[in-house]
């Protein structure tokens, strides 16, 4: 299930940064809100596309759980999402008309837009009866574990791909607005926001420790999703351009054989 929903979340962040147009970012952001399969013919084919995609998805995931008497944790996952989409249409709206945000005005919808907080929420969907009600209104609650998570996700992922984001006229990424605002230098931003993301790690450590504030199962999920952006990010944008250590590093675990 978690596999099927980054795929879609990657897909549509292609869409809004790269493909579509805001007069057509901002109906289907509507029509994601309302969750509205009636307005589907009124996108162009690649947004039909995807919104059918999703649409299906979702909806095969609800008859798996109904059998499991777990159909409750579907408006998790969509709320989750929602949330998602409006944060990809603000980062397009800013786009669109050259606007600079404030480095807390970034931050608030960048935590959001890095998926991070949505992927922690999904990542439970499938999981066994130790995902409660309780574990998924403390997901959704934005706790300071997600948090921390999500703003290593999104320093990685800004350090390492600002570069080509910039050129394709993505959003002021937080190197930028940071830059501007100090006066300072590319290294000296990059420097700052490697020690930020290094504290958020303290603050992971800290919130895994007993008692913790939900079952040590959940947390495990978000300390793994961390991990992959650690491994993904360590040298370069090995999500965008996976050719070099990520294709190794896939290849090394599930395709070629260990020496004995």
């Amino acid at each position: 299930m978690l596999t099927r929903i980054i795929s879609l979340t990657s897909i549509m962040d292609d869409i809004y940064d790269v493909h579509g147009t805001l007069e057509e970012l901002e109906p289907y952001t509507d029509a994601i809100q309302r969750w509205d399969r009636s307005v589907i013919d009124q996108f162009p084919d690649y947004i039909k596309l995807h919104f059918s995609a999703l649409l299906d998805t979702v909806d095969k995931f609800e008859e798996e759980l109904a059998q499991e008497g777990k159909s409750y944790r579907i408006p998790y996952l969509k709320q989750v999402f929602k949330e998602v989409s409006k944060g990809y249409l603000i980062e397009e709206q800013w786009s669109n008309s050259g606007y600079v945000p404030t480095l807390e005005e970034y931050m608030t919808n960048a935590l959001i837009t890095s998926a991070y907080p949505m992927l922690s929420v999904v990542s439970f969907v499938g999981m066994g009866d130790i995902a409660t009600k309780e574990g998924f209104d403390w997901g959704v609650s934005m706790p300071k574990l997600i948090e921390a998570a999500s703003v290593i996700c999104r320093l990685k992922d800004d350090i390492t791909s600002n570069q080509l984001e910039q050129e394709r006229g993505h959003v002021a990424s937080i190197i930028q607005i940071y830059m501007n605002k100090n006066g300072s230098t590319y290294e000296e931003a990059c420097e700052k926001f490697k020690r930020m993301a290094a504290d958020a790690w303290k603050d992971i450590n800290k919130e895994c420790l007993k008692p913790t504030p939900a079952p040590m199962p959940l947390l495990m999920r978000i300390v793994n999703l961390t991990r992959v952006i650690e491994v993904l990010y360590q040298h370069r944008d090995g999500y965008t351009n996976p050719t070099y250590e990520t294709k190794e590093r896939i290849l090394s675990v599930l395709v070629n054989p260990i020496p004995v």
